[in-house]
């Protein structure tokens, strides 16, 4: 659970007025990675196998560590970083 506390801190996003002026955000590192490595930490620490943030969500929610809205509201928030991401690459 320290390693997801640390991603946390790491790709938390950071909005500071320069960044808001200029419209940069740093869609990679602020909001897909904080996502993709929280669920991967939390695989980790449970023990899972899957390799895809999805199926691991999958397997999250069928361990009961996430409810099934959770899960299913988790990943749409995972599908609209990644849209994002291809939109502003």
């Amino acid at each position: 659970l320290e390693l997801i506390r640390g991603y946390v801190n790491e790709f938390q996003p950071r909005l500071n007025q320069e960044k808001i002026d200029l419209r940069g955000f740093d869609v990679k590192k602020e909001l897909y990675r904080l996502l993709q490595t929280v669920v991967g930490g939390l695989a980790l620490y449970y023990g899972l196998k899957s390799q895809n943030s999805f199926q691991q969500i999958d397997e999250l929610s069928a361990h009961g560590v996430l409810s099934p809205e959770g899960a299913s509201q988790l990943k749409e928030a995972l599908r609209l970083t990644l849209r994002i991401r291809i939109k502003t690459h």
